[in-house]
């Protein structure tokens, strides 16, 4: 499956459907496997654990999906490519890290969660102003009437 998601990251048109359909498969997923992981700890760590993975997964999700759909809208390969080498090498370093140095890892997932909240919730906020922005040309706009059609 990582050969699979390795191809499809290099090719711009591909790695944005790759998302879109893995929209409804990362965060279920995720936070399937945290409640999981804590399969043998009872019903409420298992629900505490079903809630936080599928936060991280969705957060990391939004985070990964949003600055590849603005690469990959970029008429160059270069930064595509770029990008998607540094997500291999983190994914990588990731999975070492946590399998090594698991208390090291989980500081960093902390700070990532943190980090990328604070990045959401930036990113929202220009959203909503960008709309706000393009609603307010539209309503400057004058009305067509059916003859003008």
């Amino acid at each position: 499956m990582y050969l699979v998601e390795f191809v499809a990251d290099k090719v711009p048109w591909l790695d944005s459907a790759w998302d879109a359909v893995h929209t409804f498969v990362r965060v279920p997923a995720g936070a399937l496997l945290a409640a999981s992981a804590f399969s043998d700890h009872g019903a409420a760590a298992q629900i505490a654990a079903l809630v936080a993975g599928g936060t991280l997964a969705g957060e990391s999700h939004l985070l990964k999906s949003g600055a590849r759909s603005a690469i990959n809208s970029s008429p160059e390969p270069v930064s595509t490519w770029i990008a998607s080498v540094l997500e291999d090498v983190t994914a990588i370093s990731g999975i070492v890290l946590a399998v090594r140095h698991p208390v090291w890892f989980l500081a960093l997932l902390a700070a990532f969660a943190v980090g990328g909240g604070i990045a959401l919730y930036f990113l929202w906020k220009g959203v909503r102003k960008l709309f706000g922005r393009i609603g307010g040309w539209l309503g400057r706009l004058p009305a067509v009437r059916r003859s003008d059609r």
